[in-house]
C-alpha cells in the first residue's frame, strides 16, 4: 500500500515537474489529498486487518487455551486414576512382600518344627532301645538268676532227698532188726513155755515165789521190749508221715521247677521268636523312611514356596513395568504438550507485543 502511494507520489511530481508555481501549489494540494485518501484507506484496510488478525489471535489462543485448558482437565483428571493406581501397585507390592515375609516365615517354622520332631522322635526311639535293652538284660538276668536258683533247690532238695532215703534205709534196718528180734523173744517165749510145760508135767511144782519173780522178770523185759516196739513203731509212723510230707513238698518243687523252667524255656523261645536285631533293623529302616519323607517333604514345600515367590516376584516386574510404561507415555505426552504450549505461549506474546507497537503507532 505504502508502495503505491509512493509511485503515485512520484508521478504527480512527474507531471508537474514542468509546470510553475502557481500551478505547483494546485497539484500540491491534489497529492496532499491524495495521499490524505490513501493513507485513510490504509489506515481502514490496516484496521480491518488488525482487527481480523486480532480475531484470529484471539481464536487461536481461545483454542489453544481450551485445547490446554482440556488437556491439564485431562491430565487433572487422570491424576487421581494415576495415583490410586500408584497406590494400588504400592498395596500389592506391600502385601507381596507381606506375603513372601510369611511364606519365609512359614518355612523357617516349618524347618524349626521338622527339627524338633526329628529330634524327639530320635529321643523317643533311643529311649525306646534303651528300654529294650534294658528290658533284655533285666530278663536275661533274671532267667540266668532263676535257674541257678532253681539248680541250687534242685541240688539242695536231691542232697536232702537222699539224706533222707539213707535215714530211712537205716531206719527201715533197725526196724527189720526190732521185728527179727521180737520174733526171737516170741520163739524164745514159745520155747520157754513150752519147756515149762515139759519141766513142770514131770516134777513138781516150783515154789511159788521163784516162780514169781521169774515172771516179774519177764514181766519187765516183755513191757520194755513192748515199749520199746511201740517207740520204733511210732517212730516208723513219723517217718512215714516225714517222708509223705517231704514227697508233696518235693512234687510241689518239682512242679514249681518244672513252672520255672517252662517260664525260661518260654522266655527263651520269645526272645529267640523276637528276633530283637531285626526289630532294630526294621525300626532303624523307618527312622531313616520317616526322615526320608520329611526331607521329601521340606524339599517339596521349598520348591513350592520358591515357584510362588518367583511368580509373585514376575507379577511384580510385570505390573511395575506396566506402571512405568505409561508412566512413559504420560510423560512423553507431557512433553509433547509441553514445546507446543511455549510456542503458543511465544506467538501470544509476539501478538501481544505486535498490537502494543500498532497502537503506540497510532496514537
Amino acid at each position: 500500500m505504502v508502495t503505491e502511494v509512493k509511485e503515485s507520489i512520484g508521478s504527480l511530481t512527474r507531471r508537474s515537474g514542468s509546470v510553475p508555481g502557481t500551478a505547483r501549489r494546485a497539484p500540491s494540494d491534489d497529492v496532499m489529498s491524495i495521499v490524505r485518501r490513501h493513507l485513510e484507506a490504509t489506515e481502514e484496510k490496516l484496521s480491518v486487518q488488525i482487527g481480523k488478525v486480532q480475531q484470529q489471535s484471539d481464536k487461536l489462543r481461545e483454542t489453544a487455551f481450551a485445547r490446554v485448558d482440556a488437556k491439564l482437565c485431562g491430565f487433572e483428571s487422570a491424576q487421581p486414576k494415576f495415583d490410586r493406581r500408584l497406590a494400588e501397585l504400592s498395596g500389592n507390592y506391600q502385601g507381596l512382600s507381606d506375603e513372601v515375609q510369611s511364606q519365609i516365615r512359614r518355612v523357617d517354622q516349618l524347618d524349626t518344627r521338622l527339627r524338633t520332631w526329628r529330634q524327639e522322635l530320635e529321643e523317643m526311639i533311643r529311649a525306646k532301645f534303651s528300654e529294650l535293652e534294658r528290658s533284655n538284660q533285666q530278663i536275661i538276668s533274671t532267667s540266668r538268676v532263676s535257674s541257678a536258683c532253681s539248680e541250687d533247690n534242685i541240688n539242695r532238695w536231691t542232697r536232702r532227698l537222699i539224706r533222707l532215703e539213707g535215714v530211712v534205709d537205716e531206719r527201715m534196718a533197725a526196724a527189720d532188726d526190732v521185728n527179727q528180734s521180737l520174733l526171737n523173744l516170741h520163739a524164745r517165749l514159745s520155747q520157754i513155755e513150752e519147756g515149762q510145760e515139759v519141766i513142770l508135767s514131770p516134777v513138781q511144782p516150783i515154789s511159788r515165789e521163784a516162780d514169781g519173780g521169774a515172771m516179774a522178770v519177764l514181766e519187765s523185759r516183755l513191757v520194755d521190749a513192748d515199749s520199746k516196739l511201740q517207740r520204733w513203731l511210732d517212730e516208723s509212723h513219723d517217718l512215714h508221715a516225714r517222708m509223705e510230707a517231704q514227697e508233696e513238698r518235693l512234687k510241689s518243687l518239682r512242679t514249681l521247677i518244672d513252672t520255672r523252667e517252662d517260664c525260661v524255656r518260654a522266655l527263651s523261645d520269645r526272645l529267640e521268636r523276637t528276633d530283637c536285631d531285626a526289630r532294630l533293623r526294621e525300626l532303624h529302616d523307618r527312622v531313616q523312611e520317616t526322615e526320608k519323607c520329611c526331607h521329601e517333604l521340606g524339599l517339596h514345600k521349598e520348591n513350592k514356596c520358591s515357584d510362588r515367590l518367583a511368580e509373585l516376584e514376575k507379577r511384580f516386574e510385570d505390573v511395575t513395568e506396566r506402571n512405568f510404561t505409561s508412566v512413559g507415555d504420560v510423560l512423553q505426552q507431557l512433553k509433547q504438550v509441553a514445546p507446543r504450549v511455549m510456542e503458543h505461549e511465544a506467538m501470544l506474546q509476539d501478538l501481544t507485543a505486535y498490537f502494543a507497537g500498532s497502537e503506540m503507532a497510532n496514537s
